[in-house]
């Protein structure tokens, strides 16, 4: 799960809004999921964090690992992805 704090506020649990996960969600929090499978091997998942979200002044980025370990490689933000 990734969570994004907008103007310094992170989101609150019962709503997907700047929250994102992939295969199970075991936590309470409500979040916006990315693929029904979590990755087994390196996976590139790029997102449009205007279109998903809307206007937001990103102040923070929450990599959490739900009942087992997560690997982030790399974490960017560009204007377009030919950046």
């Amino acid at each position: 799960m990734v969570e994004l704090a907008d103007n310094g506020a992170w989101p609150s649990s019962g709503s997907p809004k700047r929250r994102y996960y992939s295969g199970k969600n075991t936590s309470d929090w409500q979040a916006t999921r990315v693929s029904k499978k979590r990755p087994t091997e390196w996976t590139v998942v790029t997102r449009d964090l205007w279109k998903d979200f809307g206007n937001l002044t990103l102040t923070g980025i929450a990599p959490t690992a739900l009942g087992g370990p997560a690997w982030f490689d790399q974490i960017e933000l560009l204007r377009t992805p030919d950046n």
